[in-house]
């Protein structure tokens, strides 16, 4: 969520859906794991709403990912929120849910109602683009 405000409302929302919903935890796993999975469909819920999870098809061909190990030793956190931060809606919400929150492209499909595949494409699209913006982050702070 990039509004405070909005992630504020469904922070909340979270809450109360946990407090509603409590009686149906039935101790398998954690209770901040199971908490954690309401806390992102609320997320997407209020993304759907706001009609910010549409997810354009896209051809299936990509370029190769470039290797460039001295850039990752490079790289810190600061940098990398920033050209996140950067990337299309549609990409960042995917490596979001994938690289970072850890769901598989199963999961990702079920939540976000489109295909496994576009999932990928996105995925690796998205990688292709921070590679790319990390770049010219690079350059600049070498010279």
């Amino acid at each position: 969520m990039r509004d405070h405000q909005k992630a504020e409302d469904t922070l909340q929302e979270t809450f109360i859906s946990v407090f509603k919903s409590i009686h149906q935890f039935d101790g398998e796993g954690s209770l901040a794991g199971w908490m954690y999975k309401i806390a992102v469909n609320a997320c997407l819920k209020e993304l759907r709403k706001t009609n910010r999870l549409i997810f354009p098809e896209e051809p299936m061909e990509f370029e190769q990912l470039i290797e460039w190990p001295e850039a990752y030793e490079k790289l810190q956190a600061e940098d990398l929120l920033a050209i996140l931060d950067q990337l299309p809606y549609h990409y960042r919400i995917i490596f979001n849910l994938h690289a970072i929150e850890g769901y598989s492209h199963k999961e990702i499909s079920d939540m976000l109602g489109i295909k496994e595949s576009l999932s990928r494409t996105k995925l690796t699209r998205a990688r292709k683009l921070l590679q790319e913006q990390y770049l010219v982050h690079f350059k600049k702070s070498i010279v």
